[in-house]
């Protein structure tokens, strides 16, 4: 049967293959659901730092120890992620002006990011690095990433930065760093940077969409890349070579080891579907 669509329509096709376990993608990866049982398992056994959060009357929190010290004071919308860190708002001491600040402290009271950045982020369900951020007076927003140990990653700049996929084998931290092209400033450049700042993929996709997140196994992504698309792996090998029009939705779902890939034809375009 052939139809002549008056709209774009979309094929969809499942193919099968034999590798490994994949999950959703999403924008801005959240590894909630999708981490294996060992990675609980091996971070129940660490230490945990005690520490403790106590509301003030006057709406600000303290951070208080086993024994009630108080280890910071004047903190606001905090809260502790993975019984390590509290991650909250604080006013400078010194220099108020510019109202409260985010950073983060461990349970101890070392201070990880200082209080001086408009926004952190991080995934809870693993806390290894923070995505901290600054607007600027001009408007733009400018992002870096600080890892656990308070180590700079990746310097403040003009980029923009999303977590990418977490890899519980290796306790590591990938991200999404697009920036503009310093020849073409109408595009943009976009790698995959690991949480000791050594890119993955260095810069050179228009997008990439990660497939199989915080899974453990080696990451599957969709990368764009002028009109077109491909599925490549963390090494930059291409599975599936660039073509116009596809999108791969996923790679090996974890139900049955799957390509899901959708293929969009234009307007005037002719499908022919077999039965």
């Amino acid at each position: 049967m052939t139809k002549k669509p008056n709209n774009a329509i979309s094929l969809f096709v499942l193919s099968v293959f034999s590798v490994a376990v994949f999950s959703s993608a999403h924008a801005t990866v959240n590894c909630a659901g999708y981490l294996p049982s060992s990675y609980f398992q091996r971070i129940e056994s660490n230490k945990k730092l005690t520490g403790k959060l106590i509301e003030q009357t006057d709406g600000t929190q303290q951070l208080q120890n086993a024994d009630g010290k108080v280890i910071i004071e004047g903190l606001t919308n905090a809260h502790i992620v993975m019984d390590k860190y509290v991650l909250g708002q604080r006013l400078d001491p010194n220099d108020n002006s510019h109202g409260a600040n985010y950073g983060v402290v461990n349970t101890a009271g070392k201070t990880i990011v200082p209080f001086k950045y408009d926004d952190i982020q991080t995934q809870p369900d693993i806390a290894t690095s923070f995505i901290v951020s600054v607007n600027t007076e001009n408007g733009s927003v400018k992002q870096g990433i600080i890892n656990r140990h308070g180590e700079w990653v990746y310097p403040l700049t003009d980029a923009h930065i999303q977590h990418a996929h977490y890899d519980s084998h290796y306790d590591q931290d990938y991200f999404i760093v697009t920036h503009s092209s310093e020849k073409l400033s109408d595009q943009r450049q976009t790698g995959l940077l690991d949480d000791r700042g050594y890119w993955a993929i260095m810069p050179q996709y228009d997008a990439i969409l990660p497939l199989n997140a915080c899974t453990g196994q080696l990451l599957y992504m969709q990368v764009n890349l002028q009109n077109k698309s491909a599925l490549i792996d963390q090494n930059n090998d291409i599975i599936i070579p660039f073509a116009p029009n596809q999108h791969i939705e996923s790679f090996n779902n974890a139900t049955s080891p799957l390509l899901f890939l959708r293929s969009t034809l234009m307007t005037g375009s002719t499908a022919r579907r077999r039965e």
